[in-house]
C-alpha cells in the first residue's frame, strides 16, 4: 500500500517532520466505513485491544496509573490507556511534544490533511485556536421504547504551544460503545 506523503511547511524543522511522520505511521484504514472513524488506532494502538496486545505493540512494560489505567512512552509519545471492565482498550490519550515550530496556517493545513487522510474529515476544525473533533453517534432504544442517540466513538485533537513551551499535539481517541458493551451483563444461554 502506498501511503500519501505528508508535505511539511518549509520552515518546519527536521524533528517536527520526523515526529509527525512517526505519530501517523500506522496504516490507513479501508475507506468502506461510513458513519464512523476510518481508522481506530493511534500509531498501532487500536481500540478494543487487550492489555497484552497493547504491551506487545508498545514493546515496553505498561505502568499502572489506577484501576484499568496504564501509561507508556514510546518514541517520545506519552500514551495513557483506559480499559473496560473486561480488559478491552476503549480510550487512548496521547501527547507528543514536537519542539519549536511556527504555528501558522501551513502547519494547520498539513496536520488537518494528514488527520483527514487517516480518520476522515472532522465534524469541527478550529486549528489552531481550538481542537479538531470527530464525533459519531449511534441510535438505540431507551427503556420506555423511545429512540435516542449516544456517542459511539470520537477523536479530539488539540495543538498547544505558547511563547515558553514547545508545540505539542494531544489526541484522545475513545469508543464508549466498547465500555458499554463490556459493562453489559453477558447474555443468558437459551434452554
Amino acid at each position: 500500500m502506498i501511503k500519501p506523503r505528508l508535505a511539511f511547511p518549509r520552515n518546519a524543522g527536521p524533528r517536527l517532520c520526523l515526529a509527525l511522520a512517526v505519530f501517523f505511521a500506522a496504516p490507513l484504514a479501508a475507506p468502506a466505513q461510513q458513519a464512523a472513524l476510518l481508522a481506530h488506532d493511534l500509531s498501532g494502538f487500536a481500540l478494543d485491544m487487550t492489555i497484552d496486545q497493547v504491551t506487545s505493540v508498545a514493546n515496553h512494560p505498561l505502568t499502572a496509573l489506577g484501576p484499568s489505567q496504564y501509561q507508556v512512552v514510546v518514541d517520545g509519545i506519552d500514551y495513557n490507556f483506559t480499559f473496560s471492565a473486561q480488559g478491552h482498550l476503549y480510550r487512548i490519550d496521547s501527547r507528543q511534544v514536537l519542539g519549536r515550530a511556527p504555528l501558522d496556517s501551513a502547519f494547520a493545513a498539513t496536520l488537518t490533511d494528514r488527520l483527514t487522510q487517516k480518520f476522515g474529515p472532522p465534524q469541527s476544525n478550529q486549528f489552531l485556536s481550538g481542537p479538531a473533533i470527530w464525533m459519531f453517534q449511534e441510535s438505540y432504544t431507551g427503556p420506555k421504547g423511545e429512540k435516542l442517540t449516544r456517542e459511539s466513538e470520537s477523536l479530539i485533537v488539540q495543538v498547544t504551544a505558547n511563547s515558553t513551551q514547545p508545540v505539542s499535539v494531544e489526541m484522545q481517541l475513545a469508543a464508549p460503545r466498547i465500555q458499554r458493551r463490556d459493562a453489559a451483563p453477558p447474555p443468558t444461554p437459551s434452554k
